[in-house]
């Protein structure tokens, strides 16, 4: 995705039953389903931003016990799918979905809703310091 931010996880899931009508994700990048059925998602491979660096994508995973990534279901030490809320950043360490730094303006405008709705709790110290 060059230059886009990404939206969560659930843009990328197309809900499917199974023959028991139990419900299942599939990625719509990569066409797998999200379970413990798929190991890695094939199309996140690479981050280009938008001043034309690009990085692999991190595969980064918090100590799960059972080995999966409890949002996106792939091994430990494989691609997340579009969207994980695990998935890191690999230019700030961030969390990829929140960092902004695929969509600078995009992060610019979250942080600016961000202040606008903290504004009716903040106060103005004597020193002219903004303090939450």
């Amino acid at each position: 995705m060059t230059g886009m931010s990404r939206p969560n996880t659930k843009t990328f899931l197309k809900d499917v039953r199974d023959s028991n009508m139990a419900e299942k994700n599939i990625c719509t990048t990569c066409g797998k389903l999200m379970s413990d059925e798929t190991d890695n998602c094939d199309s996140n491979c690479e981050i280009v931003y938008e001043d034309g660096l690009v990085l692999p994508v991190s595969l980064e995973h918090f100590n799960e016990p059972d080995g999966r990534c409890h949002d996106c279901s792939i091994k430990h030490g494989r691609q997340h799918h579009p969207g994980c809320d695990v998935e890191r950043c690999p230019r700030c360490g961030g969390q990829r979905i929140t960092c902004g730094c695929e969509n600078p303006e995009g992060r610019r405008l979250l942080e600016a809703l961000i202040l606008e709705q903290a504004k009716p709790h903040m106060e103005i110290s004597s020193d002219s310091h903004i303090q939450l």
